[in-house]
């Protein structure tokens, strides 16, 4: 992902930059910067399913942020990895796991709380943004944003809804109102790959180090470029090269998610394209 603008503290909370232009290849500044001393460890509650009195509920630990594996500016691969390590810890619960992509069809995106802001108070413009969102069997939905800078990790939705999207996106110009990809972790895992080119300057450098792991390649998408079904991130097999970034990061001009409309996606693995109050609505923090 890529910072399109930082706003200095005196652009304040309330709007985002003025003059802003659409995110490109030549305006793109990468943000790399040491996010915050983590958060102790947040518990959810695993149902044990069915109205049986024998059946109770168990607290199961959230990892605290500072063990999560991350890289600056490559947010989805770090929720990929996230969302893989919960799906396995949590394993037989009730718990539902959602991977989110930020973004709109002018790849100008504010949002408020992150490390890369200039000011704890001023919003960053990134041109997308990926979370992990959770739905616990009892509570409210949950965010895991490693890039953000709020406490507790994970925050609630609403509490994300109030510190990072400023309440809500209706106030903002069309240019920056944000839009929502939600893709269920299971497809998410599967189809997700990316081999990083977005992340090449013209010269082939990097634009920003790329994280210490290989690329990712989940065992559908590996599949789809030509591996065999055991291959694919963590097989130890080197993979065909494929990507499927560019397709989760594909929106539509928000004037058509207007009304808190929804969008189905061209396949069920890219989950659902949804305006901002159809997300709070969706997941109980509208």
């Amino acid at each position: 992902m890529s910072v399109v603008a930082a706003v200095p503290e005196e652009e304040g909370r309330a709007q985002p930059p003025a003059g802003a232009g659409d995110a490109g290849p030549g305006d793109r500044q990468r943000a790399h910067q040491a996010g915050p001393a983590a958060a102790p460890a947040q518990t959810l509650v695993a149902g044990g399913g069915g109205g049986g009195g024998g059946n109770t509920a168990t607290p199961v630990p959230w990892p605290l942020r500072s063990t999560c594996a991350y890289q600056a500016c490559y947010c989805e691969e770090n929720v990929w990895l996230l969302a893989r390590s919960l799906q396995a810890s949590h394993a037989g619960s009730s718990l539902q796991l959602f991977a989110v992509f930020v973004s709109n069809h002018s790849k100008t995106v504010p949002l408020w709380r992150q490390r890369a802001a200039a000011h704890p108070d001023s919003p960053v413009v990134w041109d997308y943004h990926v979370f992990l969102l959770a739905r616990p069997a009892q509570g409210p939905a949950l965010v895991l944003d490693l890039d953000s800078t709020l406490e507790p990790f994970p925050c609630t939705l609403g509490q994300y809804r109030r510190g990072a999207l400023l309440g809500s996106a209706g106030g903002l110009p069309a240019q920056y109102q944000r839009c929502y990809r939600v893709v269920p972790a299971q497809l998410f895992l599967a189809h997700f790959a990316s081999d990083r080119s977005h992340m090449r300057e013209a010269g082939g450098g990097w634009l920003q180090p790329p994280p210490p792991w290989p690329p990712i390649a989940g065992a559908a998408a590996a599949v789809a470029a030509g591996a065999t079904s055991e291959e694919g991130y963590g097989s130890g097999t080197s993979v065909p090269c494929s990507n499927t970034l560019p397709a989760f990061l594909a929106f539509p001009p928000v004037e058509q998610l207007a009304g808190g409309e929804r969008q189905p996606a061209a396949a069920p693995w890219l989950g659902s394209v949804m305006s901002e109050r159809a997300l709070l609505a969706a997941f109980g923090a509208g």
